[in-house]
């Protein structure tokens, strides 16, 4: 699609009035991580859901269980 049309669109939904949350979650190593604050360019209740604890056994360490992160997180409620 042409950038031009592409830049209409974006701008003809953001004027768009809305009555509803926009719920998007960000798993680990996700490339939209760094796109997050487009977000704050549109008028709706928004909730980014981002990990705060991750274990997984990394494969190339034969199998060792790395965690990042804590259970013990505050929420921001």
């Amino acid at each position: 699609m042409e950038q031009d049309i592409m830049d209409e669109a974006y701008q003809q939904i953001k004027k768009i009035e809305v009555d509803y949350r926009l719920v998007v979650q960000v798993l680990q190593g996700s490339h939209i991580f760094n796109q997050l604050p487009l977000l704050e360019k549109y008028d709706m209740d928004v909730e980014v859901c981002v990990p705060v604890y991750l274990r997984e056994r990394n494969v190339w360490k034969n199998g060792i269980v790395e965690t990042k992160g804590s259970l013990k997180a505050e929420p921001l409620l």
